[in-house]
């Protein structure tokens, strides 16, 4: 309860006192995601941002988000691309065998479901863990952010519930995904990463 408790206080006390670069970052993210293929880099530069703005708010600035845009372009592409396969084929299966009432489809939507919610937690904490290596590696963050997934499952379903409670809201007030909405997620999803790491560390 403690860690949910500071995963909530720290984004609102990030919110509270740098509200404008929550703005200018999600206005950013969205400037740089126009040719779509550069969304992968927004991402993972929105993300470090935000994880910068918890760990070391005086360094967190706009000069950082675009240097890590450009910084790890081609990974982050790369990577972005097998993820979008990704989502395209499980959501295929899932969506093509939903309704087929034999017990093997039955057992393998289960199974593709988990898997969902797997790939949806790799999502949101690759980008924190990304901004919280010594040497940002996409793969690696990608690697330990599925283990933190495997690790944290309640903490995943937790934060999951917070992102669709905001997307819930956005979809009411559209004006919020392009002034807050993304860098919210982002703020919430770096505070529990940091959160994770920090009973990592500490046991």
């Amino acid at each position: 309860m403690q860690s949910v408790t500071n995963i909530l206080k720290t984004t609102a006390q990030s919110l509270w006192h740098r509200g404008y670069l929550y703005v200018w970052a999600n206005v950013a993210f969205f400037v740089a995601c126009l040719p779509i293929i550069t969304l992968p880099s927004a991402y993972f530069a929105l993300w470090r941002l935000m994880y910068t703005l918890h760990k070391e708010p005086d360094t967190a600035n706009m000069a950082l988000f675009w240097e890590t845009f450009k910084q790890n372009f081609w990974q982050s592409t790369l990577w972005g691309a097998l993820n979008l396969a990704f989502a395209i084929v499980h959501i295929s299966n899932m969506t093509a065998y939903a309704n087929n009432p034999e017990p093997l489809f039955r057992v393998l939507n289960i199974v593709w479901g988990v898997i969902l919610f797997l790939w949806l937690g790799i999502l949101l904490y690759s980008g924190g863990i990304y901004a919280a290596m010594q040497t940002p590696n996409v793969w690696e963050a990608t690697k330990n952010a599925f283990v933190m997934v495997l690790r944290h499952p309640f903490f995943t379903l937790f934060l999951m519930t917070l992102v669709m409670l905001l997307v819930s809201i956005s979809l009411w007030f559209l004006a919020l995904w392009v002034v807050l909405t993304v860098s919210m997620i982002a703020s919430l999803s770096s505070a529990t990463t940091i959160e994770l790491l920090y009973q990592k560390n500490t046991k």
